[in-house]
């Protein structure tokens, strides 16, 4: 892919890799590898899925992937990122910094928990890893 025609995404639940909604199901999608990124994650929906928050509070860690701009579209739908409208989305599409499991740093996409998600957050995952945390309630 050439440069110009792609884009980094962090992902950091159910769009991981053997999650349910796995983003390597996708065509245009390339991995580029694991990281983490400055923030927590919180159980949403009764733990259905998590939500983001950007802080400096903790750590999350995640999976970075190139993907075509078809695959982002197809993200934001189903993020219900709204980028007419991002206050009436459910998450927001934000830039992040990513730190690679090789040490290096990317710049990538992340979605951020919106205001209607960060309403109905639910208890902290602690670790930051939804995975893990998927892992540990059987």
């Amino acid at each position: 892919m050439e440069a110009m025609n792609y884009h980094l995404v962090f992902v950091y639940g159910t769009l991981r890799r053997g999650q349910y909604r796995d983003i390597t199901n996708l065509e245009g999608v390339t991995a580029v590898g694991d990281g983490t990124i400055s923030g927590q994650i919180f159980s949403v929906a009764g733990g259905a899925f998590p939500g983001l928050a950007l802080s400096d509070k903790g750590t999350v860690v995640g999976e970075v992937y190139q993907v075509i701009p078809e695959v982002l579209k197809r993200l934001d739908d189903i993020e219900g990122y709204r980028e007419a409208d991002p206050s009436s989305s459910f998450y927001l599409r934000k830039k992040v910094n990513v730190t690679m499991a090789d040490g290096t740093a990317k710049e990538t996409w992340a979605y951020e928990a919106g205001r209607m998600a960060k309403g109905v957050f639910g208890p902290l995952i602690e670790g930051g890893d939804w995975v893990a945390h998927v892992k540990a309630r059987g």
